[in-house]
């Protein structure tokens, strides 16, 4: 039942689109995947709070296509813009996956100790909040980040990958 203002069918189109992001993404086609966010943000009228949360969701895959396409600077930018709309309206999951955003940022960068911050506090604050996803994607990031570094750091990138095994 659709409750008389369609919001189900702007939910099952919004994860549509989400597929066909994912689709583009995974071929290489960013210019696809970046007009299925547009429609995902067309979708989810800002003046809809019930549909907030596919607004953010729309932001954060164009954000994660800008970088894959090496728009750093754009990318970083959309992440702050969407990390303050997260803050202000207490999304907590959301503003933490803003900090995995902006470290990938810096590591697309090679500036690994740049990264560095934002992964541990991502990983301190969702194991603080038992956000088990998202720890599991921080260890990750920072087993990626210690492989990065070179043979010397091999250890603390097994150590990372090991703490990410149980929720996987």
């Amino acid at each position: 039942e659709e409750g008389g203002d369609g919001r189900y069918d702007e939910v099952l189109r919004a994860c549509e689109m989400g597929l066909e992001h994912a689709e583009a993404v995974e071929q290489g086609r960013m210019a696809d995947a970046l007009q299925a966010c547009a429609t995902m943000k067309l979708l989810a009228n800002p003046e809809n709070c019930r549909l907030f949360g596919v607004l953010v969701e729309a932001e954060h895959r164009r954000i994660l296509v800008l970088l894959r396409s090496g728009r750093h600077v754009e990318a970083v930018a959309a992440a702050n813009v969407l990390y303050s709309s997260c803050f202000r309206a207490g999304l907590q999951l959301e503003c933490l996956k803003m900090l995995l955003v902006f470290g990938a940022a810096h590591m697309e960068c090679k500036n690994y100790m740049g990264a560095l911050p934002y992964f541990l506090s991502c990983l301190a604050q969702s194991r603080a909040k038992a956000f088990g996803a998202l720890e599991a994607e921080a260890n990750l990031a920072l087993a990626e980040l210690w492989a990065e570094m070179g043979p010397t750091y091999a250890s603390l990138a097994l150590q990372h990958l090991d703490h990410c095994m149980p929720p996987v």
